[in-house]
């Protein structure tokens, strides 16, 4: 799922013409890029590496969570599919959700 995430900031992005709006996302991209590797740091030297599969897949397995990632992802494919300006708002929006069930899920 963060590589849905990673994958769609530049869609996002690349409708930006504001220089600062387009620098904030680039940052935005940059801070996800060293957010990913430092909970993979984290899980790889903490957490023993038979249990490793279970973190990394528990969106996969955990029918809640695995239903509000693939509808988050659902309106990213919209966006991609369809680029107008309501499912590029709709879009914002499901960037904020994502993150949000990312920390509920590693906070758990």
């Amino acid at each position: 799922m963060r590589l849905l995430l990673s994958l769609t900031i530049p869609h996002l992005k690349s409708c930006v013409t504001a220089p600062e709006i387009s620098l904030c996302m680039a940052e935005q991209t940059s801070q996800e890029a060293m957010h990913n590797q430092s909970y993979q740091y984290m899980i790889e030297t903490m957490i023993p590496s038979d249990r490793r599969t279970f973190v990394y897949e528990f969106w996969k397995t955990d029918r809640v969570l695995r239903d509000r990632c693939e509808f988050i992802a659902g309106i990213y494919q919209k966006y991609i599919d369809d680029s107008t300006a309501e499912n590029y708002f709709i879009a914002l929006l499901a960037d904020y959700m994502l993150e949000g069930l990312y920390f509920y899920n590693g906070l758990n």
